[in-house]
């Protein structure tokens, strides 16, 4: 019985340990990508239908970041979809820019599409105009944004300025209308559909991670499960069968004590007592003729041990290098925000440093020196990342917007004594 209550223990400390692990990744999660709650098997992403085009240019952005470790024009970049308004009996357009924060504005464009029928009639590209609108006191008067791509098919105007002023009075909005010089616009609900304007922002968020506020969220998470699952698991326990622990118990006792008796299927040694095991001083014969010295018979044996080759690749196991651990974002449930990447690796740097430090483990002029000078008053040097690189997430956030955050130094690619 004793065995039984030690496995089920046993059993609860590893279920509590991978829940706690599991814990800091899903908070961990959270804090990057701003997230009030961790998604559940029941949470549901918004349902906001973004045009093809700004979807082909954030998945073009992505795929820069990626490939260029980051970007100079900011860490953050967000796609945002009109809504439709009206202001001073005008139809306008509507960005939802909250959520930026402490964010720094880099960069920001509005990008608007003609038709096909317009695209084919030189000119009409020139003739579109736009205007952000001021709709607090404390903002400067109605800014015409200047146009800094004109082709055919396609306008992009630079709406920095409006953006980092909103942003920096705690608007929550930025208002936009288009017209075109001496000629009437169609209806704006049409002019969406058919010319899929969007903004884009460029900002430089922190993007780093706060231990502190990610740990305070993590106790959180294990009080809940605390005080929800405890009790839900121990009367789990208390209802299982007699039947089936006396079939656990003699089971697992017949493994623990294989673990201790001898193996049957190699012959005991016994202690052979008499003059046969004497060496006679006077012998002068004696291990003539014999084919292999006791030596070198035992290093033979040595070199065909299997035990002894395990041992050698245990030891090169323990050196440092770098662990991986692949995290699947879709298993942890947020596969319905999060567009790219599916799995990321979040490997670590662990194991022994030698002393001397090999050559070919890279090592530091300075990780070398520090391991030769190793002493009471000097420590050992340390295993840890050699070179690492950025993860960037392509999610939606809580209410729609294709988001694009890119995070340093988060990527393990190799590890070093140092």
């Amino acid at each position: 019985m004793h065995v039984t209550q030690l496995l089920i223990c046993s059993a609860y400390v590893v279920w509590a340990f991978e829940d706690d692990a599991n814990d800091v990744i899903q908070e961990t999660l959270r804090y990057l990508l701003d997230f009030s709650e961790v998604p559940n098997a029941n949470s549901t992403a918004p349902t906001v239908r973004s045009s093809h085009r700004s979807a082909a240019t954030m998945q073009s952005i992505y795929e820069t970041f990626v490939e260029d470790d980051g970007s100079d024009d900011g860490n953050v970049v967000r796609s945002i979809d009109p809504a439709l308004g009206k202001y001073d009996g005008h139809e306008v357009m509507v960005f939802d820019v909250s959520g930026f924060g402490r964010e720094q504005i880099m960069r920001g464009e509005l990008h608007f599409y003609l038709r096909r029928r317009d695209a084919s009639k030189s000119g009409r590209a020139r003739l579109l105009r736009a205007k952000s609108l001021c709709l607090n006191e404390y903002c400067s008067e109605n800014q015409q944004l200047e146009a800094i791509k004109i082709s055919p098919d396609k306008v992009i105007w630079d709406a920095t300025k409006p953006l980092a002023e909103a942003n920096a009075l705690g608007a929550d909005q930025l208002v936009v209308r288009i017209s075109r010089r001496d000629i009437r616009m169609r209806r704006y609900a049409e002019l969406v559909k058919k010319c899929t304007p969007f903004l884009l922002v460029y900002s430089q968020g922190e993007n780093q991670i706060d231990a502190e506020e990610v740990q305070k969220r993590v106790e959180g998470s294990r009080r809940k499960r605390r005080e929800l699952g405890y009790f839900s698991y121990n009367a789990g326990v208390e209802t299982t069968s007699l039947a089936s622990t006396s079939t656990l118990t003699s089971t697992q006792e017949g493994k623990i004590r294989r673990h201790f008796v001898e193996d049957p299927s190699k012959p005991r040694k016994t202690k052979i007592r008499g003059s046969r095991n004497r060496i006679p001083e006077d012998d002068i014969w004696h291990g003539f003729g014999d084919s292999v010295d006791d030596k070198d018979q035992v290093a033979d044996e040595k070199s065909n041990d299997v035990r002894v080759v395990l041992l050698g690749a245990e030891e090169k196991k323990a050196m440092c290098q770098k662990r991986s651990t692949l995290i699947d974002l879709r298993l942890l449930g947020w596969g319905k925000w999060v567009i790219a990447p599916a799995t990321f690796e979040a490997g670590f740097c662990s194991g022994k440093c030698p002393n001397p430090i090999p050559k070919d483990m890279n090592p530091s002029n300075h990780a070398v020196l520090q391991s030769l000078l190793q002493s009471a008053s000097i420590p050992a040097v340390c295993c840890s990342p050699d070179q690492m690189r950025s993860l960037t997430i392509f999610y939606r956030d809580e209410i729609g917007r294709s988001t694009i955050k890119n995070f340093k130094n988060m990527i393990v690619d190799s590890c070093t004594c140092q």
